[in-house]
């Protein structure tokens, strides 16, 4: 449904929903929105009213991996290069701010915290930290200031 728009199992009563759920394949995705071909075959299998044709979390995670490469340009694999992981963190926790969400800013904050190794820029980040918990302990709102200090990490760390 997301992919498409339409609920592939579309119907007036709570009863006959759980039926069709229960014993109807839908059409692929791709039906109605060309774009979702690549993704047809996995969302049927997921889909499958036997479990075991159903793809497995690795094999699922491994085919929306493959599809995000070859679609997107996208590597959804993790890194293990803290400056790149403080980066991301950083970065995520500033558009969070952006969004006026201080409770995500402050958790990818905290990501950022726990890989960096220098003692001065750790203390900068965990100040902040301290700052933000402050301001949602009181509902304040994050101000255009605090967003600079975020932005001010991005190109400092």
């Amino acid at each position: 449904q997301m992919l498409t728009g339409i609920n592939p199992f579309e119907a007036t009563s709570e009863e006959e929903i759980k039926t069709k759920i229960r014993e109807k394949m839908p059409e692929p995705p791709s039906k109605y929105h060309k774009v979702a071909n690549p993704l047809d075959d996995i969302i049927m299998r997921c889909l499958a009213k036997d479990p075991d044709e159903r793809p497995s979390l690795r094999e699922l995670r491994e085919i929306i991996y493959e599809y995000m490469k070859k679609y997107h340009r996208e590597s959804l694999h993790l890194t293990k290069d803290d400056k790149t992981c403080i980066g991301l963190a950083i970065s995520n926790a500033f558009y969070a701010a952006k969004q006026g969400d201080i409770i995500m800013c402050i958790s990818y904050l905290k990501c950022a915290s726990e890989k960096i190794r220098k003692t001065k820029e750790k203390k900068i980040v965990d100040n902040l930290i301290k700052q933000l918990e402050k301001m949602q302990e009181e509902g304040l709102k994050l101000t255009d200031n605090t967003i600079l200090q975020i932005e001010k990490l991005i190109r400092g760390l």
